[in-house]
């Protein structure tokens, strides 16, 4: 892995896997607060597939530790990872909160905050107070912008590594917008284009958003 540069920050998407600590041969484990849609639905999936399907040494290792607030949540995500991908429920910390957790590494774990955006702050505080120095952040980085500010003084209070989850950084319509702008070969001052992201079933579910 590249090494990082002295001075803590909140990590440009590109630069996910930038950290100041080695990879473990066994790869970083994870700990997953909040297992709503992005924990359980997208974090733990996604991981798995990268964990079990590359042929290339994956940086990340298995979950190890599952925080929610709401404990049928956590009871919800370890029998997903049992069923689905063969986990041993005893190998797995989980707790109400980050302060519950025990025997996780806390210098070669990953905690993937997928709470509620207003909540990201207070998990990011709570996950460096436990000793986690690595970070990952599901979209949007806060609710605001005094919050993302606060994120910025505890990472660079802490030394904590964190990135901000942004896929539409790789998608097809960045990468053609990045195309033109090549060819016209100067910055424009202003640039708008329109995407569209059906949401249907969250829409029938009444979690649409404007």
């Amino acid at each position: 892995m590249t090494e990082l540069a002295t001075s803590a920050r909140l990590l440009p998407a590109d630069q996910w896997h930038i950290s100041n600590v080695a990879t473990p041969t066994q790869g970083l484990g994870a700990v997953i607060v909040g297992l709503g849609r992005a924990g359980l639905g997208l974090h733990i999936p996604v991981l798995e597939k990268i964990r079990r399907g590359s042929d290339v040494l994956s940086p990340f290792g298995a979950v190890v530790g599952l925080v929610d607030t709401v404990e049928s949540g956590v009871k919800r995500a370890i029998h997903r990872l049992e069923a689905d991908y063969g986990y041993d429920p005893r190998g797995i910390s989980c707790g109400t909160s980050l302060a519950d957790l025990t025997d996780v590494d806390r210098e070669n774990t990953i905690v993937h905050i997928c709470t509620p955006a207003g909540d990201h702050a207070s998990a990011l505080r709570a996950a460096t107070e436990a000793g986690f120095r690595r970070i990952i952040v599901e979209k949007p980085c806060a609710a605001n912008v005094a919050d993302v500010d606060e994120m910025r003084r505890i990472a660079d209070r802490t030394g904590a590594s964190v990135a901000v989850i942004n896929p539409y950084l790789y998608s097809r319509s960045v990468a053609s917008c990045k195309e033109k702008i090549r060819q016209v070969g100067q910055q424009p001052h202003y640039l708008e284009f329109e995407m569209s992201k059906p949401r249907t079933a969250p829409t029938l579910q009444g979690r649409s958003k404007p």
